[in-house]
């Protein structure tokens, strides 16, 4: 007999009522799963919230809002008060689902043990404005799936993420002092406690690129080095000292050791060059380990 997975979908709107409603239409289409929305409105000033409470009314969907706190940090709120699932999945406002996105990723995370903590993402389909294909280079490198290359980066798409109800525990074990981002926090979090990741080249998701985005990657990769480099204010050393302030228990200790060099390179010299010599800290990519090494040359990692 088949059984339905019970999904919660966990979403931060801001100024979105030009995309919204086609987002929630599709969400709403997901096949062979019990779908629950769960959205935190991040002090919207335009429709959105007119929306959304046209569809709380309809009962398809809870929300609340909250002052403008971006995106990170309205997400770690959602992650915070969530209740109880046996799934939960990241989700953006301006998106289009296609319906077996979430069984598909449900299949998969459900051959994992449940007291594990488990992650899908991968790459989605990156579409225009009117949801036409953007043809982009797809490359297994970027799948980040050792604790080594999540100290540089971790290249996971929040919108494409599903996770388990182990995971969801290990993310409110402690509230970070810095984040980047929500999906880079979880993907290095799961790493750190040991848990499975799966990634998919192929998410059912069109991963919609436009002028409004909050957070997008349609920018041109000289444009994002040249930002990471002088124009971010950034500071993802301050990430890692998070990492190991929460789950340095749950590390090995060649792992502290990498993760300390990390945290504490911008305050003292050793670790610095100790940092910039040690071969480990890297990824299967030859130019974010440049970058990333011109990065904490700068003080800017």
């Amino acid at each position: 007999m088949f059984e339905m997975k019970a999904v919660k979908i966990l979403i931060s709107t801001f100024n979105g009522e030009q995309y919204l409603e086609e987002q929630l239409k599709s969400l709403l289409k997901q096949k062979n799963v019990e779908v629950k929305i769960q959205v935190r409105d991040d002090g919207s000033t335009d429709r959105t919230q007119e929306i959304l409470e046209r569809y709380k009314k309809a009962g398809k969907l809870e929300w609340y809002s909250g002052r403008n706190i971006g995106p990170a940090r309205s997400y770690m709120e959602l992650i915070y008060g969530v209740a109880e699932s046996e799934y939960y999945a990241f989700c953006d406002q301006d998106d289009v689902w296609l319906e077996d996105k979430l069984e598909k990723a449900t299949k998969k995370l459900s051959e994992y043990p449940e007291n594990i903590p488990a992650l899908y993402y991968g790459l989605p389909q990156l579409v225009d404005e009117e949801l036409r294909k953007i043809e982009a280079p797809k490359s297994s490198k970027d799948r980040m799936l050792d604790f080594n290359s999540a100290l540089i980066e971790s290249n996971a798409t929040g919108c494409t993420m599903v996770f388990n109800a182990s995971l969801l525990t290990q993310l409110k074990k402690g509230i970070p002092d810095y984040i980047a981002m929500h999906d880079r926090w979880a993907h290095k979090v799961c790493i750190a406690v040991k848990g499975h990741l799966y990634f998919d080249e192929n998410v059912p998701i069109l991963y919609r690129q436009h002028s409004k985005n909050v957070v997008g990657i349609s920018s041109s990769y000289a444009k994002k080095v040249k930002k990471k480099l002088f124009g971010s204010k950034e500071c993802r050393s301050r990430t890692i000292k998070s990492l190991l302030n929460i789950y340095k228990e749950e590390m090995s200790p060649e792992e502290i050791r990498l993760a300390t060099l990390v945290a504490n390179y911008r305050d003292n010299g050793i670790c610095k060059l100790k940092l910039l010599l040690c071969r480990k800290v890297r990824c299967n990519y030859f130019l974010r380990n440049v970058v990333f090494r011109i990065m904490v040359v700068l003080g800017t990692f």
